[in-house]
């Protein structure tokens, strides 16, 4: 299964980074899924809301998303322990991969997400503990 671009995230001319896709991030050293809600980037003393696609990663400061935690298999959840829906925003530098918008991803229950086919298998490709322990290295 070839996992393209991952020196850029896949975040490249033909993969631009843009509202409402799907990422692939590093947090609190696990796994997770991110919905892109808004892009910011630093433009003199201010952070501005970018409206446009995103061609690298490095031209952004932090990025807003909804947050899914995997759960197993192919099931995650944007539940927090509480009941409430998880936002944050994270660093450009938390992002793995950009998955872009697959048709393998389908929200079955209005609080799961499922992915298959090649979603499931690069968010599976990542989770390899020889992978995973290299991303470990790699984010700190």
């Amino acid at each position: 299964m070839p996992v393209h671009e991952i020196e850029l995230a896949n975040v490249t001319e033909n993969h631009p980074l843009e509202d409402g896709i799907f990422i692939i991030i590093l947090s609190d050293n696990k796994l997770c899924l991110g919905k892109v809600i808004a892009k910011y980037q630093k433009i003199g003393e201010r952070y501005a809301h970018i409206n446009v696609r995103v061609d690298s990663i490095n031209n952004l400061s932090y990025i807003s998303i909804h947050l899914y935690i995997h759960l197993y298999g192919g099931m995650f959840t944007q539940q927090s322990r509480i009941g409430r829906y998880l936002f944050t925003h994270i660093s450009y530098k938390e992002i793995v991969y950009h998955l872009g918008q697959l048709d393998h991803i389908a929200n079955e229950v209005s609080d799961i997400l499922t992915i298959s086919g090649k979603a499931y298998n690069i968010f599976h490709f990542f989770k390899k503990d020889t992978i995973f322990q290299k991303l470990l290295c790699i984010y700190k």
